[in-house]
C-alpha cells in the first residue's frame, strides 16, 4: 500500500478538524421560532409588511446565523396585536414551555405585541426566566446583548407602538363608518357564494359557490331540513364557509353542518341587501365584537347581485320561522321526558370505530309510562367504518356493572396474591426470595472485603510480589462494586414491589364492598369507569380508572421472576 505524503496527511487532519468543528457548531445550534403577524387591518393586502414579507426576511435573519436552528415557524395571519390572546403564539409559548424553543426571532417589536404592559411582562420577566433570547432584526433588538436590555429606546419604541394602535384603531374605525354612509364595503372576507369586486366596492357572484348557495334555498323549498342537506354537500365535497380562507389560517373551518346552512338561508345578502353596522370593536383595547341591535344596522338593498329571488327567500324564512316555532312546542312538549329520562352515561360513552362520543335519542312506547334511551355514533351517516348498532340503555346498564363485578373479582384476586406475596409465612415466595438474596449478596460482599485485606497481609509477608498484588486487589474491588450494583438493584426491586402490592391491597380492599352490587348505581360507575367503548361487533370495552395499580402491579412481579430465572 503506498504512503500517504504529510502534505495529504495535514490537508486530512485539516478536513477532519474543520469538520469537527462544524459538527460541534450544529450540536450547539439553538431551536429558534419564527414567529410572523399580521393585523386585521392588513390581512390579505399586499403591503411593504405582508406575511410573505416578514417569513422570507425572518428566515433568512436565521439561516445567516450559525448559532441559531429554525425549529418552526408560527404565523398569525388577521390578528391585532393589542391583545396576545392568538392561536399561534399560544401554541408557540407552548413549545417555550415544554422546551422545544429557546430563541425568537421576529422583524421587528411591534410584530410580536403592541401592549406595551403585556410586552414588558414577556420581556422582562418569562423570557429570562425561561432563558428565552428574543431578537427583532430590524430593531437590532437582542436580549442576550446587556446593552439592548438595559437601553430606554426598547421601552420608548413599545410605548409609541401602542400608540400607534390606538390611534390606527380609531382612524380605521372612522374609516368603516364613512364606508358605511357611502354604502361601501368594510369587510374583506366575502359573504359566502360572492366575491369582492375591490374597484366597485361591492359582491359579485362567486362561479364556484353561487349554485350551492341557490341549491340549498332550493332544497328548503323542496322540505329538506338544515341537516339533511349539510350530509347532501358534505358527499358532494362543496366547499364550506371559511374553507375558501387562506390556507395558513388557524381559524379555517371545514365542514358542512346544520347551523352553516341555516346561517346562509337567514341572510338578506343573498337578495341584493348590504347590512353594515352590524358589530362594533375597539381593536386598540383587545375587546371582542359588540353585536348591534338591527335598528342600528345600515341596509342598503340591490346593493349587488341576488342569488335568490325576494319572494323565494320570503317563502323560506317563513319556513325556518315555522321549523323553529315547532321545535320550541315540540321542545315544551318533551321538557316532562326529558326530566324523567336522565343520561347516566355522559361523556363516558364513546364509538370504538370513530372514537367519538355516543349521541342518545329518547323513544318512548305505548306500554311504557316514560321513556328510555338508545345510544348510537354520533358520526354522519356511513362515516364511521365500525359504527355499533344502536344500544338499548338499560341493556348497557346491565353489561357495564357485569363488567364492574369482574373488576371486583379481579381486584380481590389480585389482593390475596400480593397478600401472599408479603407474608413472612410464604417462603418460597417473592419477597422472602428478594429478601434471601439480599443477604447472599451481602455476604459476598463481606468475602470480597476479607479476601481483599488476606491479599494485602500475603504482599506484606512477600508471598506476593507488587503486580500480583496490585491485579487481584483491583480484582475483589470490582467483584464488590458488582456485587454492590445487584444488591441495589435488588433491593430497588423490592421496594417497589412492596409498593405495588400495598397499593393492590388498598384497592382490592376498597373494592370488596362491591362484590354483591347487581343494581345500577350512577356514583359507582363514575367513580370506578373512565371510558366506555362500544364496538360494531357487538362488543363492550370498559376502561376503570384504577385498572392500572393493578397492571403495574403484575408487571412488577413478572419482572422480578425474570431476574430470578
Amino acid at each position: 500500500m503506498a504512503r500517504k505524503s504529510r502534505r495529504n496527511k495535514a490537508a486530512e487532519q485539516k478536513a477532519q478538524s474543520a469538520q469537527n468543528t462544524q459538527n460541534i457548531e450544529i450540536l450547539n445550534q439553538t431551536p429558534t421560532a419564527a414567529y410572523v403577524r399580521l393585523s386585521l387591518e392588513n390581512s390579505g393586502n399586499e403591503t411593504e409588511d405582508s406575511i410573505q414579507t416578514q417569513i422570507m426576511l425572518v428566515h433568512g435573519f436565521i439561516q445567516s446565523r450559525p448559532d441559531l436552528k429554525l425549529e418552526d415557524t408560527y404565523i398569525d395571519n388577521g390578528y391585532s396585536g393589542t391583545n396576545f390572546d392568538r392561536p399561534e403564539f399560544e401554541r408557540m409559548m407552548q413549545d417555550v414551555y415544554a422546551g422545544k424553543i429557546q430563541c425568537i426571532v421576529v422583524k421587528d417589536l411591534s410584530r410580536f405585541g403592541r401592549n406595551y404592559l403585556e410586552i414588558g411582562h414577556y420581556m422582562e420577566t418569562v423570557f429570562p426566566r425561561l432563558n428565552i433570547r428574543f431578537i427583532a432584526v430590524t430593531d437590532d433588538f437582542d436580549n442576550s446583548r446587556k446593552e439592548d436590555v438595559e437601553s430606554l429606546a426598547v421601552p420608548i419604541k413599545n410605548m409609541v407602538n401602542s400608540l400607534y394602535a390606538k390611534d390606527i384603531s380609531r382612524k380605521v374605525a372612522s374609516l368603516n363608518e364613512m364606508k358605511r354612509q357611502k354604502g361601501e364595503l368594510t369587510t374583506t372576507r366575502p359573504q359566502y357564494g360572492y366575491l369582492i369586486d375591490h374597484k366597485k366596492h361591492c359582491y359579485v357572484p362567486d362561479a364556484e359557490t353561487a349554485p350551492y348557495v341557490r341549491a340549498i334555498f332550493r332544497w328548503t323549498l323542496e322540505g329538506i331540513s338544515c341537516g339533511d342537506i349539510a350530509r347532501r354537500l358534505e358527499l358532494l365535497g362543496v366547499p364550506a364557509p371559511c374553507a375558501r380562507c387562506e390556507k395558513d389560517s388557524p381559524r379555517q373551518l371545514t365542514g358542512w353542518n346544520a347551523a352553516k346552512v341555516s346561517r346562509i338561508l337567514h341572510s338578506s345578502t343573498y337578495v341584493g341587501e348590504q347590512a353594515t353596522g352590524k358589530t362594533r370593536k375597539a381593536v386598540y383595547k383587545g375587546m371582542k365584537e359588540k353585536v348591534m341591535p338591527k335598528e342600528e344596522w345600515i341596509v342598503r338593498k340591490d346593493a349587488h347581485e341576488a342569488l335568490v329571488s325576494r319572494p323565494d327567500f320570503e317563502r323560506v324564512q317563513s319556513i325556518l320561522d315555522d321549523m323553529c316555532r315547532q321545535v320550541k312546542e315540540q321542545t315544551e312538549r318533551n321538557a316532562e321526558n326529558r326530566a324523567a329520562s336522565v343520561n347516566h352515561f355522559g361523556r363516558l360513552l364513546f364509538c370504538a370505530g370513530c372514537q367519538q362520543e355516543m349521541k342518545y335519542t329518547r323513544i318512548k312506547r305505548m306500554d311504557e309510562e316514560t321513556p328510555h334511551l338508545v345510544y348510537s355514533c354520533s358520526s354522519l351517516r356511513g362515516m364511521c367504518q365500525n359504527s355499533p348498532a344502536p344500544v338499548n340503555e338499560k341493556m348497557l346498564m346491565i353489561l357495564v356493572m357485569d363488567q364492574i363485578r369482574n373488576l371486583v373479582h379481579v381486584a380481590l384476586d389480585y389482593g390475596k396474591l400480593a397478600k401472599q406475596i408479603l407474608s413472612s409465612e410464604d417462603s418460597e415466595g417473592s419477597m422472602i426470595s428478594l429478601q434471601k438474596k439480599m443477604d447472599s449478596l451481602s455476604y459476598r460482599m463481606e468475602q470480597a472485603d476479607e479476601r481483599r485485606t488476606g491479599v494485602y497481609e500475603d504482599y506484606a509477608d512477600g508471598l506476593l510480589n507488587a503486580e500480583e498484588y496490585q491485579y487481584m486487589k483491583e480484582h475483589y474491588i470490582s467483584e464488590k462494586q458488582n456485587l454492590q450494583l445487584q444488591f441495589q438493584e435488588t433491593a430497588r426491586q423490592k421496594e417497589q414491589l412492596t409498593k405495588k402490592a400495598n397499593a393492590a391491597i388498598k384497592l382490592s380492599q376498597n373494592l370488596e364492598q362491591y362484590l354483591e352490587c347487581r343494581e345500577f348505581d350512577e356514583e359507582l360507575v363514575r367513580a370506578l369507569v373512565d371510558k366506555i367503548y362500544l364496538g360494531g361487533d357487538n362488543t363492550i370495552k370498559v376502561v376503570f380508572r384504577f385498572q392500572d395499580v393493578f397492571r403495574e402491579f403484575q408487571e412488577c412481579l413478572e419482572g422480578v421472576t425474570k431476574s430470578e430465572e
